[in-house]
């Protein structure tokens, strides 16, 4: 479940200042020129408290959250799923608890600097994806300006 779902409110900001995942170039960019008009890349930026913007916004559910589940979802498969032939690896303790836990252990989760190097040695490819993908949602769109490119209902799943 997306973690601002199960709060029933936008995540909190992780703290005062904070870094804005930047918004990745797309592979496709040819293939689409309309939507990577409407998103183009962006590089991370820092941020500073919430935005004017969020102080009379009323946070409910909304597509992007819908998006995030479907990475959690992704994100507990990456995990679980063991290659054929080959030596079963068990899954960090912390890292089962992270994502079984609460919203906060999500939250924590998702804001530590490497928390998708959580399959099976096998996969060790996906981890660069994983990563990326967890960074995505990391700042909630509640909390940043109108006018940016990530704060657009759209955004999460047009990254993802």
């Amino acid at each position: 479940m997306a973690r601002a779902v199960e709060r029933g409110a936008a995540v909190p900001l992780p703290g005062d200042a904070y870094i804005i995942p930047r918004v990745p170039r797309s592979p496709e960019a040819s293939k689409h020129p309309d939507r990577i008009k409407k998103f183009p890349l962006e590089e991370a930026k820092l941020g500073v408290g919430a935005s004017a913007d969020s102080v009379n916004r009323e946070w409910r559910q909304e597509l992007d959250h819908d998006a995030e589940s479907v990475f959690w979802l992704f994100f507990f498969w990456s995990m679980s799923v063991q290659p054929v032939n080959k030596p079963k690896e068990g899954i960090e303790p912390f890292t089962w608890t992270s994502v079984l836990g609460n919203v906060t252990s999500r939250i924590v989760l998702v804001e530590a600097a490497q928390p998708c190097i959580v399959t099976h040695s096998f996969y060790e490819p996906l981890w660069p994806l994983l990563n990326a993908l967890a960074g995505i949602p990391r700042i909630d769109r509640h909390w940043l300006d109108k006018s940016d490119t990530r704060n657009d209902p759209e955004y999460v799943n047009e990254a993802f």
